[in-house]
This record gives structure tokens, sequence and C-alpha cells, in this order.
């Protein structure tokens, strides 16, 4: 009767008196009675339920020595009786050990059960329950031993329980859920590697939705629901490891149908709010997984039923659910750039911290993340206090994280975090201090984050590599660059060795994105070093990142067009048109893969577009056919992608100038004038859709010029206001860009040429000359300036040399004096334009256009009576070119001897001035935000002040005092020969002269200057003519053309002029004699009468001239 009533109200007095009684029976009744077993086994039932309500260790050890004693009483065959006192006995060293935690009150438990299965029969009633439970203890002991052979032991122990229980039998749902439950253990314990972790999550499952169908009609629905709600996390776990849809979907069903069995109830049950926050978590992997943005939306739904149901704000399940709806709108915001979302994240994640205060666990992290949700909304609006607060947020979790030891939150995040926004003020403010605190914090993140985590670390060695790379086109510090390449490296390969449970797809996207960081960071190296093993490798592992990305992968058009970008920068090294073509066919898969309404289309198209009219202006320069078909194709698709473009794209302007220059070159084949005005048209729109302070106005107002120019010359140069507003367009782009900007040269030469082309149609004097003297000023400045391509400074150089030399005024002698200090410019330039570091055969490319420039420097000197200077440069021409045209050693090869380290400074400074020239315009095309006309500035001086200083280095040596500057004539008169007159022979179109050096000549007074005015540069090159003429048709061949298919190539080693295979030579000694008289008559002798040398003609009388 007490027992009863305890069960019914669970009243202590009640059990207590039920022992009572009990024990008082037991001692009244005599072992040989046919009741003492029963008595006894009643009294050990009601010992366990009294220590199980209690959990007294006082109560704990009474029921166990009392069940001890009982069973020693007792028959061990005694069915009856003997059984339920073991299973009480081992049930007792359960609650034992629930109690104290002693592992030795568990193995009680199990070896007691293991004997009452030994001994009780197979066919008793009650053995698959007691086979369940000792399958449930050793489920117990293998949590704390983690010994696989106690979870092996449960799940056969559960599995033959299971073989002998029948079906129908009211406890089967419940030895199959437990059975399910352990094999989940096992599945968890062993890994998703082991193909036995995977068959085990299969046969749960399976038990677990048999013991739902058979538990139907007998439990309640609250019971019920909870079964149905595991099992839907079951193939949610299951879900996270194969990533096979239909399990979530089954999950998605699963949780809704238990919320629908407990809804109803009121009050709701307290796991309710779990349900609906288990359910939102599963809604959100799949949106994860298929990417269907109603299931993020359902998800914040969901979730925020869930909080409604919490007791109080404050709860975990609450403030988690806050967690959850500040990440989800972040994300949801990052997708599509909604502000409300924003902030809808931040207001979550202030009541996640208000859950989680100053001193929690988990306070470091939570205001991490904010930090993260503000970097980002500062990333889509640009307001600097939302950079500001992500900055303070997350060195306030850095701070927070030391004063809580116990912080749930890895520092190396929290470093990560600080490090990313502090990098992301630089790019805004330009601060270098930023970026250099920045890469402090994200060094520590590599240096701390645990070796166990290769996912985290690659992400961390992915942003410091990140920030290197931007600090070296801040600063060009080669010790960044290189830095950055190792992380990027380092990122790669740990992302490659661990999936970490992650999906396929989600591991390629991964590592094709470090990889491509990877070939970035190798192109900011190329462009400004030059080595072309970097941009080849950058090309080959982007290869790779294309053929790693599946075709439906949305990131397929980003890989290819970075791809073509790699191909382009090469071009612009190798001038090979094979990567043009390689990258226009590269961009337009791009665009074929990129859906009508996508945003980043008309970025494809333009970048096509841009490729496309390099085509066809590479094709043109070289009279290719095809080069018309490319100009048409490139105005269609930049076309499209103007049309495209919203007005207040930053990439709207480049894509205009690329229309306007497009239909220039297809004015250039048709010779239609409406492409000339709608070339103008479309860069004028260009301009109208630029800031003043548009990194691109300068570049974009040097178009127009060019554009109107053009126009001019159509019309009439005379006749059209056109040059005028030329001239005001090249004037504007000087006055905006920072007399220390690379590309200032350009513009000033630009701005001369058009005051010259004004000029030419001036009649006043006073009015020409004025326009004259500012277009040499500009040639001047664009030559002298301190920074700049040497490329674009030696342009100015000789355009300020020639129209120096030509007066002001016509009628009066042309005036060279003025030109010698342009004529010097130029050539301490043409050395650095040639490139100090290019193999011969492209250092002759670069300096052929400059063939006469040396001769017209002589030319100056001589007229001005610079004998010095004369001899210089002209050596220096002969060395220069001498060199090229023989493969010999380049101006750093003998430095490289004597010092290779200061030899690599030299040519990666040369490299460096030469290729920052085009580094607005590329970064138009990349993209690069941070770029900036000071950002240019800064570079070009630091680069122009190392240079000094280097030069100055080597100029230190004694050997390399002449480097890269023309020999001084005390050292080349040095070098003369102790016998015989040394002539030197200069040929201009101004004047032509001679120059003997005489033997042991020691100063200027030595040279003696021989004028040639009978010989002028048209007669040699009728000479040249006639004798070229009177070769081929003699049927001779020059030396080094081989027109026949059929010759040999060793023929062409050969260095003389040879008859043509096929033809029969014919005698020319008439041309041949008036040719060397002519030269007689006005080179050599002239040289030799002043040089006071007689000629006497003796005639051997057997030799016979034929």
């Amino acid at each position: 009767m007490f027992f009863q009533r305890f069960r019914r109200q669970g009243g202590l007095d009640d059990v207590q008196d039920a022992i009572s009684a009990q024990r008082k029976a037991v001692e009244l009744t005599q072992p040989s009675d046919i009741n003492f077993g029963t008595r006894y086994t009643n009294l050990g039932a009601y010992l366990l339920a009294r220590m199980q309500l209690t959990k007294s260790p006082n109560d704990i050890q009474d029921g166990i020595s009392t069940l001890v004693h009982a069973l020693s009483t007792i028959d061990t065959d005694d069915e009856t009786d003997y059984y339920p006192l073991l299973h009480n006995l081992a049930a007792s060293y359960m609650t034992s050990f629930e109690v104290s935690g002693d592992p030795e009150d568990l193995d009680a438990c199990i070896s007691n059960r293991q004997l009452c299965i030994q001994l009780t029969p197979p066919r008793h009633e009650r053995l698959p329950f007691w086979m369940d439970v000792l399958g449930t203890a050793l489920g117990r002991r293998f949590e704390i031993t983690k010994s696989q052979s106690d979870i092996d032991e449960a799940i056969a122990t559960f599995e033959t329980a299971l073989s002998i229980t029948p079906l129908g039998h009211p406890f089967l749902p419940h030895l199959l859920y437990n059975l399910s439950m352990a094999l989940v253990c096992r599945a968890d314990y062993l890994g998703p590697t082991i193909p036995l972790s995977a068959a085990d999550y299969d046969k749960a499952i399976l038990h677990r939705h048999r013991a739902i169908r058979t538990a139907r009609g007998r439990l309640d629905s609250e019971e019920l629901a909870n079964w149905i709600h595991s099992t839907a996390l079951l193939l949610s776990r299951r879900f996270d490891r194969t990533n096979e849809e239909t399990d979530i979907h089954a999950a998605i069903i699963g949780i809704q149908e238990a919320i629908d069995l407990l809804s109803s109830r009121s009050p709701p049950p307290p796991n309710l709010p779990i349900m609906y926050a288990n359910l939102a978590a599963s809604l959100y992997a799949r949106y994860k997984s298929a990417g269907h943005i109603t299931d993020l939306d359902d998800a914040i739904v969901t979730q925020k039923k869930s909080i409604e149901l919490c007791s109080s704000p404050r709860d975990s399940q609450a403030v988690l659910g806050f967690l959850r709806l500040g990440l989800w709108f972040h994300e949801r915001a990052e997708k599509f750039g909604e502000i409300r979302d924003f902030e809808e994240a931040i207001i979550h994640h202030k009541r996640v911290l208000a859950g989680t205060p100053p001193g929690h666990d988990d306070h470091a992290g939570n205001l991490s993340q904010l930090g993260n949700i503000f970097l980002t909304r500062f990333l889509r609006i640009g307001t600097r206090k939302d950079l500001e607060f992500a900055v303070a947020a997350h060195r306030g979790a850095v701070l927070a994280h030391a004063s809580a030891p116990s912080s749930n939150e890895p520092i190396s995040g929290l470093y990560s975090n600080l490090g990313n926004s502090l990098a992301r003020r630089f790019e805004h403010s330009g601060a270098v201090a930023n970026l250099d605190e920045a890469i402090e914090y994200q060094r520590k993140s590599t240096r701390v984050v645990s070796d166990a985590l290769p996912i985290l670390r690659a992400t961390m060695f992915n942003n410091l590599g990140i920030s290197l790379t931007m600090r070296f086109e801040r600063t060009g510090a080669i010790g960044d660059v290189e830095e950055a390449l190792e992380a990027h490296r380092m990122a790669a390969k740990l992302d490659s060795q661990e999936a970490g449970g992650r999906h396929e797809t989600e591991v390629t996207k991964s590592r094709t994105h470090k990889l491509n960081n990877l070939c970035v960071t190798l192109l900011r190296r190329f462009e400004r070093l030059g080595h072309m093993q970097d941009i080849e490798e950058a090309i080959l592992i982007q290869r790779e990142v294309v053929s790693l990305t599946h075709d439906d992968d949305p990131s397929l058009p980003t890989h290819l067009n970075n791809l073509a970008r790699f191909l382009l920068a090469q071009y612009g090294r190798t001038n090979e048109i094979d990567n043009l073509g390689q990258a226009a066919v590269l961009q337009q898969s791009a665009v074929d893969l990129t859906p009508d309404d996508h945003r980043d289309l008309p970025a494809w198209l333009s970048n096509l577009g841009g490729t496309l009219l390099a085509l066809s202006e590479a094709k043109s320069k070289n009279n290719h056919s095809a080069s018309r078909e490319e100009a048409e194709r490139a105005i269609r698709i930049l076309e499209r992608a103007s049309a495209l473009f919203p007005e207040s794209h930053p990439k709207l302007p480049s894509c205009l100038n690329n229309l306007s220059r497009a239909f220039h070159l297809r004015y250039q084949s048709t010779g239609d004038s409406v492409d000339l005005e709608s070339g103008t048209e479309a860069i004028q729109r260009a301009i109208s859709l630029s800031s003043s302070d548009d990194v691109q106005l300068p570049d974009l107002l040097l178009s127009l010029g060019c554009a109107l120019e053009s126009q001019a010359k159509v019309e009439g140069i005379s006749a059209s206001s056109h040059i005028d507003d030329a001239i005001n367009a090249h004037r504007k782009a000087v006055s905006i860009t920072p007399e220390t900007h690379a590309r200032l040269p350009v513009y000033l030469r630009a701005l001369g040429a058009s005051l010259e082309m004004k000029s030419s149609v001036i009649i006043d004097e006073v009015e020409h000359a004025t326009l004259i003297e500012e277009s040499l000023a500009c040639f001047k400045r664009g030559a002298l300036g301190y920074t700049g391509a040497p490329s674009a400074r030696l342009t100015n150089a000789i355009l300020w040399a020639v129209g120096s030399v030509i007066p002001v005024t016509a009628g009066l002698p042309l005036n060279f004096e003025k030109s010698l200090e342009a004529y010097e410019t130029a050539i301490k330039l043409l050395p650095l334009a040639a490139g100090i570091d290019q193999t011969p055969e492209r250092r002759h490319e670069v300096i052929s256009p400059y063939s006469g420039l040396v001769s017209g420097a002589a030319a100056a000197a001589f007229a001005c009576d610079r004998l010095d200077k004369a001899l210089e440069w002209l050596e220096q021409g002969r060395c220069l070119v001498w060199n090229q045209l023989n493969g010999l050693r380049t101006p750093v090869d003998d430095l490289r001897t004597y010092d290779s380290d200061l030899a690599d400074r030299v040519t990666m400074i040369s490299t460096s001035l030469e290729r920052l020239s085009s580094r607005s315009l590329s970064s138009v095309y990349d993209g690069r935000a941070s770029t900036t006309a000071q950002d240019d500035a800064y570079q070009h001086v630091k680069l122009a002040d190392e240079w000094t200083k280097i030069i100055d280095t080597v100029h230190a040596i004694p050997q390399f005092n002449d480097f890269l500057r023309p020999p001084s004539t005390s050292t080349l008169l040095q070098s003369l020969p102790q016998i015989g007159t040394v002539v030197v022979i200069n040929i201009h179109g101004t004047r032509c002269d001679a120059l003997a050096l005489l033997p042991g000549a020691s100063d200027l007074d030595d040279l003696l200057h021989i004028p040639l005015p009978e010989f002028t540069y048209t007669k040699s090159e009728q000479l040249v003519k006639r004798l070229k003429d009177d070769l081929f048709s003699s049927g001779v061949r020059e030396r080094g053309l081989n027109s026949e298919p059929h010759i040999l190539p060793s023929l062409d080693d050969e260095r003389a002029a040879r008859p043509r295979p096929g033809r029969e030579p014919r005698k020319s000694d008439d041309v041949m004699r008036e040719i060397l008289a002519e030269l007689w008559k006005f080179v050599v002798k002239p040289i030799l009468d002043a040089l006071a040398f007689s000629v006497c003609f003796t005639i051997q009388q057997n030799r016979t001239i034929d």
C-alpha cells in the first residue's frame, strides 16, 4: 500500500514506510518459507526506488548490502526471485555510479547484468529487457573508456536481444531505439573515413525508422515527437557527412512533424524551442547545400519562433538563437546587400552580447563577430564609422580574451579578425601604420593557431598573404612579397591536406580561392620585378584552378578572367600575339557562362572588348588583314557592355575609353569620319561620368585629346576648333596629375605634340613662336622629370632635341646649341629604355626606333664644336647597337659577375620604374580600388630615390664609374692604339662629319674634326640603293636573306654576299666603280687631306682587275 502510493505521488515518507514494513516482513519470514524470496525481491525493489529518489550514499550502500545479503540466501535456480534481485543489484550499482562516478560501480553493474543474462534461460520473457539494460551499461562505460570493445559488445548485446524479441512485443521499439544509439556512438568514434562508420549510421537510421513505426499508437505524442525529432537529427548528421540532399529533406520533414505533434499543447513542452531551433538549423543547412534563398528566409523565421518560446532572452537557447540570427542576417546581407539585413544582424548580435557580458566565456568571440558584421557593412556602404566600430570591436575582443583565460574563442581567430579590419582601414585611409599593425596581428594568428586546425590555419595564412601583398604594392619591399608568397603557398598546402568533413564542392572552392590569391601575388611580383617564371607559374596554377572548377560553378567566369589577365600580363613582356588570342577565348567563355542578368556580365564583356582591341592594335601594327575584324567585334562587345553597366559603375568610364579607341582603330581601316565622331562621343561620356579625383581621369583626358586631334586632321587643322579642345584636354590632364606621377611624361608629350600640331598652321610669328616654346617646355619637363618610365622620358627628350634644332622663325639657321642638353638627356636614357635585364634581341627591338638618335646628337655636338660629346655619344651608340646585334653582354652582366646582389637590385629597380608607368591603366583593368594617384606618386618617388642611390653606389666602384653612361673622352683616349689613326664618321640628315683620333692623343686638342660638307645623308641613301639594286640584278642576295625555302640554314651563317641559287651572276664593275669613286671623292679623300696623308697608287703589272 505504501509503495503503491509512492508510485502515484512520489513521496519519500511512503517509500520509507514501505521499506520499513517490508524489512520487518523479511525478518519475520523463515528462509524456508515459500514467500521468503518474494518478500526479499520486493524489499530490493523498494530500496532501489529510494536510492534513485534520494541519491543518498547511505541509502545506496544500504540497498546494495541488503541485496547482496538477499542473493546469498536465495538459490540461484530460483528464477522467480534470484534473477530480479540480481537485476536490482545491478541497477543499484548503476545508481551508485551515477552519484559517485566511481568506474568500479559501473563495472559491478555490468558484471552483475552479465551474470543475470548467463543464468537466465534463453526463452525467459525478461531476457530481452535485461540484455537491453546491459547494452546501455556497456554504452555508458564506452563513454568513459573509449574502448571499442565496450561499444562492440553493447551493439552485439542489443542485436541479440532484438533477435529474440518477437514482432509486436511492447519492448521492441525501445530496443530498436537503443540499438540505433549504440551504432551512432560507434560511428562517431570511428570517424567518417572508416567504412564501418558509414554502415553504422545507415543501420542506426533504419532501426530508428522501424522503432518509430512500431511505436506509433503506443507512445504518447510527446515521447513520439522526441523520437521523431532525434531521428531527424540523425538524418541531418548523416547529411553533414555525405551531403545527400534526400537526408536533409527528410530531416526537415521529421522535425516539422515532431513540432506539429507538440504545437497544440499548452503550455508548450520545454523542448519545443529546441525543436524549432533544430528545424531552423536544418533549413539553413539545405540553403548552404542547394542555394535556395527561401530556405534561408524560412530558417530566419523559424529561429525567431524558437526564441519567442524561450522563457527569457538571457536563456542560453535564446542567446544561441540571437547568435544564429545575427550570422544569418549577416550572410543574407553579404549576398544581396540589403541595408535592413545588416541592421537586423547588428541588433541580434547586440542581444547576444547582452546575454554574454564581459567575463563570459563567449564574450570575446561574440564581440569579434559583431566587428565582422560592421566591417561587412562598411564594405557595402562605405560609412567610416562602421569601419571604426569594426576595429574597436575586434580590438576589444582581443582585450576581453586576455581578461577571460577560459574563453571559448581561440585567440588566433581574434588576432586574425583584428588584422583583417586594420587592413581594410589601410585601404580606406592609406595609412601604412594600419597595415603594419594588421600584418603583426595576422602573423600572431598564424603562430598561435592550433596545428590540429589545418583549415583555419590555411585561412589565416591566406589573410596574411593578402595583407603582405598590399604592403608590397605600397612600399615595394621585396621581403613582403616573398613572405606573401610563402604564406599563400602554405595556405594552399594546408587546405589541400585536410577536407575537414567538408563536401567536395566546398573543398574545391576553398582550394581554388587560395590558389587564385597565390597567382595574384605572383602577378604583383612579376609586375614589379619582371621575372618571367612568376607569370609563367601564375598561368600554370590558374590553369589548374580553371580545370578544378566545375562548369556549373558560379566562380568559373572569374577564374577564366583571371587566367586571361595573367596571359595579358605575359603578353606585355613577350609581345606574343598568341597570348592575346588565348585571353580573348577565355574571356569569351566567361561571357558565355554568365547569365544575362548577372551583375558581373558588363565587366566580363568590357574585359573581352579591351582584349579584342589590343589584339586588333597588335595585328594592325603587323599589317594583319584580320585587325579590322577584331576592331568590329570589339566595338559590338564594348557597346553591349557600356549599355549594361549602371551609370555609377566605376568600370564604365574605362569601358567607354576602350570603345573610343576601337572606333578610332576602325576609322584607320575605313576612313569613315562617323567612327571618329562616335569615338569622341564615347570618351566625352566617359569623362562626364568620372569624378574630379578619379584616378582614371588623366588617361581619359589623354584619349579625348587624341580623338579630337584625329578629327582636327580630317577637318583640317586650321579650319577646326577641335585642336584647341584637344590642347585643353591635354592641359587638364597635366594640371591634375601630381608632379611625381609615373604617367606625367606621357601627358606632357601629348600636350607638346598638340601644341606643335597647332603651330604648324599658325601664320602669326609671335603666336607660332609661343606655341613652339610651350611645346618644347612640355617635352623638356617630360624628359627631365624625376619619375616616369625611361621609355616615356626618352621619347620626350628626342622630341625636345629635334624641336630645339629647328628655328622658331623660318629662314634662320638650325640652332644646335639649344639641343645639346636634350640630346645628352636622351643618350643617358637610351640604355635604361632598352632594358638592362632584357635579352639582346629584345633590347635591339626596343632601340631600333631610336637608330638616328646618336647620329643626331653627334651632329649637334659637331655643329657646336663639342668634339668630346660627339666622341662619347658615338661610342655609346656604337657599343649599345653592336652589343645587341652580336648578342654580347648586357650592361648589368659585368656588374653581376662582380656583385650579384647589387646587380639584382639594379635590375629590380630599373624594371620597376619602367613597369609602374602603366600601373594606373592596369589597375583600372583589374579593379584594384586601393590604387590612387597619390599611391603611384609615392611608389615612383621612392623608386627614383633608390635608383639614384644605387647608381651612385655602382659608380663608386672604380671599374664601373661609367656604368650606364657614355665613357668619358679621357677614358676613350686612353684606349687608343699606339699606331695608326682611328677615324669616326657620323652621317645625319643635318650634316656629315668625321672625327680623327690621332696616335698618342691625350686631350681634346688631339682630336681632329673633319667636316664633310659635300656628303649628305640623302647621298648615302642613294648609294646604298644603287648597290642593292645592282646586287639584286646580278643575282646576289644580301647576307641573312633566306628567301628561297630550299636554302640550307648554314648558308645564312656565311658573312658575305653570295649569288642566289638558280641565277647566273653578272659583272657590275661600272656601278661599283661609281660608288667607290663617290665615297673616295666626298668621304675618304677629304679625311686623308685633312690628315695630310699622301696617296701613292702602285699598279701590279701581273694583276688583272675583272
